[in-house]
């Protein structure tokens, strides 16, 4: 039996558009219909107040009387559960709107207020947040509002596996072709950084401070060196990338960024990086030049930092074509960050004898407040930087497809382990009722918590900026955490399950948000242990989900 024949939900990184994370499984289905006589052929089965009737296939208001109802019965409809409501209005009072509200239970719960419609279908997708158990239409007579008809009412649960993706700027990602590509606002970015599998990436939100971060003709000072401009082709795709040359002076061949000063923050801490490619010169050097003690030597030959500063922590990443991105990370003590970029000869000697033609190239400079580099902001001249927004993934209404029993899988990894919590979890909206994988403020580790009761489990990792598979079985009385195909930390023995109705990235209240890669997400509505339910079955099952 295949494992996927048990699960509800698939989140993975195989399709995606504006403001939507293409699940694989379910497809959007609707359930079987929940109105009885909608399209009004007798009359029976609504109950109707007294500026109401059935005739001519449809229910007709006549607007006598304000306030009145038009309602039906039905069977209940679980809380979490998606529905889709539709109907046709028709026969409007000349000059005239149909003016009504829209209720689903007896609490009532709203579907919308009062509402003035012209004439057509309408269909809305509601979330059903109290218990759906009866549908009720109110018309009102007004200045504004006349008779009117109702006909071709449907009712159905709706499910899906899609997340909604929530960012407000545009942002870039790395594509399948290895370039750092742009992405629209609310467009989830697949990402292939390093290669192989893609990941859905959700990153905080950050500012690039460094202006013209392209352009080494503005705003830049040189120093026994020129800028050979678009000279090659950069990470982007373009042949934008700009040439370092040396000149035959025996001494610093650098370019520095010069006005106006990118403000800091004395005391906060912050991440430089630019990306370089060797060609006659193969290291460069970075350093804050406002700052003492904050450099980093890199070689270009084979992505292995050389040297770092006392004051700094410096790192490359590989994006192909012979491309490094060489970062930087500092904690300022001034209120000035000065980007200050030297080539260095094969002794990554700073001060040497250039030969009038060598050199290598960069592209792409960024100056982000933070302890690690995110992906590449551009700035073409913003004076107060350039925002990147964070990342949002939701999807609300599924109640359905998690159960009271289950199990959620990922195969997720930390953007950095930088000791803060950052969350997906499965919740109700609510702070009460949800239950947390994470990576938490504890250095490399895993945890899991549910808040009806327990206590977490913990468990370290070597790293985790690198993908781990992970899982936390949930039945009452029994969160068990599995990672890399074995059991680890101490289950949780006394929590009770509640009802649960969303997936988010983060603690299911905005707190906590995730900020990582995830390959894969997967929701089960079953322990995994077959009916009846047979622990040993399920252990094995998790031990090759996870593995």
């Amino acid at each position: 039996m295949s494992l996927l024949d048990d699960v509800s939900i698939v989140v993975t990184p195989n399709g995606v558009k504006a403001g939507t994370l293409y699940g694989a499984i379910p497809v959007p289905t609707e359930g079987s219909e929940e109105v009885t006589n909608g399209d009004f052929a007798t009359d029976s089965d609504w109950d109707l107040g007294s500026s109401w009737d059935i005739s001519g296939g449809k229910a007709n208001y006549d607007a006598v009387s304000t306030g009145q109802e038009l309602r039906q019965l039905m069977s209940s409809i679980d809380v979490g559960q998606l529905v889709n409501i539709v109907f046709e209005v028709s026969d409007i009072e000349g000059g005239k709107d149909a003016y009504f509200k829209l209720d689903c239970s007896g609490a009532p719960e709203s579907v919308f207020t009062y509402t003035k419609f012209s004439a057509g279908t309408y269909t809305y997708a509601h979330a059903v947040t109290s218990g759906f158990s009866r549908l009720t239409f109110t018309a009102l007579n007004s200045s504004t509002g006349g008779y009117f008809s109702i006909d071709n009412v449907s009712v159905k649960e709706y499910t899906t596996a899609d997340m909604d993706v929530t960012r407000a700027t545009d942002a870039t990602r790395v594509n399948e072709s290895g370039l750092i590509k742009n992405v629209l606002s609310n467009v989830p970015r697949i990402d292939y950084t390093g290669g192989g599998c893609p990941h859905i990436l959700s990153e905080p939100q950050r500012i690039n401070l460094m202006l013209y971060s392209e352009d080494y003709s503005s705003n830049w000072t040189t120093s026994n060196l020129s800028v050979v401009e678009h000279s090659t082709t950069s990470p982007s795709g373009g042949t934008n990338a700009d040439k370092l040359k040396e000149d035959s002076s025996n001494s610093a061949h650098k370019i520095r960024y010069a006005s106006p000063n990118t403000p800091v923050t004395n005391g906060a801490v912050y991440t430089m990086s630019f990306f370089a490619k060797k060609e006659e010169r193969t290291s460069i050097r970075i350093s804050n030049a406002a700052m003492s003690n904050t450099d980093g030597k890199f070689n270009l030959s084979n992505g292995q930092v050389i040297s770092s500063g006392s004051s700094a922590t410096n790192s490359m990443v590989d994006y192909g074509n012979g491309w490094y991105r060489c970062i930087m990370t500092f904690t300022s003590t001034t209120t000035i960050a000065q980007a200050n970029i030297a080539i260095l000869n094969a002794n990554n000697d700073i001060t040497y004898q250039g030969d009038g033609s060598s050199g290598l190239y960069m592209w792409g400079v960024q100056i982000e407040a933070g302890s690690y580099a995110t992906s590449y902001i551009p700035n073409f001249g913003t004076s107060s930087g350039v925002t990147r927004a964070q990342d949002l993934f939701t999807r609300d209404g599924i109640g359905s497809l998690i159960g009271s029993e289950g199990v959620l899988f990922i195969e997720m990894a930390a953007l950095s382990n930088d000791l803060t919590n950052r969350v997906i979890s499965l919740n109700d909206g609510t702070s009460s009722n949800r239950l947390m994988l994470y990576f938490n403020s504890l250095s490399n580790t895993i945890a899991v918590v549910i808040t009806s009761g327990g206590s977490t489990i913990n468990y370290a990792v070597s790293d985790e900026t690198s993908f781990n598979k992970m899982a936390v079985r949930y039945r009452d009385n029994d969160l068990t955490l599995w990672v890399d195909g074995q059991s680890r930390g101490t289950p949780i023995t006394s929590a009770t399950i509640p009802t649960f109705t969303a997936l988010k990235f983060d603690s299911g209240i905005g707190a906590s948000p995730f900020y990582g890669k995830v390959r894969q997400l997967q929701v089960y509505n079953t322990a995994l242990g077959g009916s009846p339910y047979d622990a040993t079955l399920s252990d094995a099952r998790l031990a090759a989900l996870t593995s």
